[in-house]
């Protein structure tokens, strides 16, 4: 079976009108005794145009597991931890670009113009991009 879920969630504050912007993708498929989950967390804070990303990763097969989990603060390097069940293995950077969520998320949005229009999840590319520049 397989199970893919994204979530956007936006909270404006009244007291410091900043505004947080978070983007959350699930997706998990499950074989008999195997289990792929990935999750991937974006949030953008229009106050001081900081981007916080993270991921994680887990592949269980019978009684081992494997995880990888990964964050990244304004696109940097991703700061990469590897266990092995649930022993650190390693630690490393790796470059931003090697982990990119963004097509995956893309892939879940609806194709049709008249979905698309409105659509939280295009708005929150559209910022994720300005960042960028």
């Amino acid at each position: 079976d397989t199970f893919t879920s994204i979530t956007y969630s936006k909270k404006q504050s009244a007291a410091n009108s900043s505004t947080v912007e978070k983007l959350e993708y699930n997706s998990s498929i499950q074989d008999n005794n195997k289990l792929m989950n990935t999750s991937y967390v974006n949030t953008i804070n229009s106050m001081d145009n900081d981007q916080y990303e993270s991921f994680n990763k887990l592949l269980k097969n019978n009684s081992e597991l494997y995880e990888q989990v990964g964050s990244s603060h304004n696109q940097s390097d991703w700061n990469v931890k590897e266990f092995h069940n649930t022993k650190l293995n390693k630690e490393y950077n790796d470059p931003y670009c090697k982990h990119n969520f963004d097509q995956d998320v893309l892939d879940c949005l609806p194709s049709s113009t008249a979905q698309i229009q409105d659509n939280p999840f295009v708005h929150f590319y559209a910022m994720k991009k300005r960042l960028l520049n």
